[in-house]
């Protein structure tokens, strides 16, 4: 047996010099392909979680602009001219709005109101009767 363990170990040492070193080649072709497939994750990764950033900030500034939008119809349905001045609500997460009204033809009151919130706007128009 331990003749066998000697002749393996020989035989080993035999190698032809071009497998020499292909342990490392090998070992570093796996870390290359394993670094391309995490940095590829990683990136697929950040563009999602900013997508859904985006998302929820487009959220926000859609509820601004129908918070603007219901204050309008709760002015209009007491009787009350639409106001573009006055006291503005503060939104305690940093949301806005701004809104601008006007008559047509077709609308006795046409509202129009763009949230914001951290970039992201969003608009709506409301046509009254």
């Amino acid at each position: 047996m331990y003749k066998q363990r000697l002749h393996l170990v020989c035989m080993a040492s035999n190698l032809p010099k071009i497998r020499k070193g292909f342990t490392l080649m090998f070992a570093m072709m796996v870390l290359g392909i394993t670094s391309v497939v995490a940095l590829t994750l990683a990136s697929v990764v950040t563009k999602s979680l900013a997508s859904s950033r985006e998302a929820d900030d487009a959220l926000l500034a859609f509820y601004a602009a129908e918070s603007a939008n219901e204050e309008n119809l709760y002015r209009h349905a007491q009787g009350l001219a639409c106001s573009t001045t006055g006291p503005v609500p503060v939104f305690t997460n940093g949301a806005s709005f701004v809104r601008t009204c006007e008559s047509t033809a077709a609308c006795s009151q046409l509202t129009r109101a763009t949230g914001s919130f951290r970039g992201a706007h969003l608009a709506l128009q409301v046509c009254l009767p």
